[in-house]
C-alpha cells in the first residue's frame, strides 16, 4: 500500500472512530504531547515502581502468571 492510500485508509477510519479517548490520543500526539504528561501522579509512581521491580531481576513469565490463574 503506497503512501497514498495508507493516508486515505486512515481518514476513513478517523471519520468513524466514535471513541473520545483515542481521538484526544491522536490529538497528542499530532501535538507532540507525551503519554506521560497525562498521567496521574500515582499511575506514574506505579509504572516507575514496575521499572524498579524489572531492574532487580523480579519478574515472572507469562507462562508463570497463566498457570497461577
Amino acid at each position: 500500500m503506497d503512501i497514498q492510500a495508507k493516508k486515505l485508509s486512515l481518514i476513513e477510519w478517523l471519520l468513524n472512530l466514535q471513541d473520545e479517548k483515542v481521538l484526544n490520543q491522536i490529538e497528542n500526539l499530532k501535538a507532540g504531547t507525551d503519554f506521560w504528561d497525562e498521567l496521574t501522579e500515582s499511575e506514574k509512581e506505579e509504572i516507575n515502581k514496575g521499572i524498579e521491580e524489572l531492574d532487580r531481576g523480579e519478574k515472572n513469565s507469562y507462562k508463570a502468571i497463566i498457570s497461577q490463574a
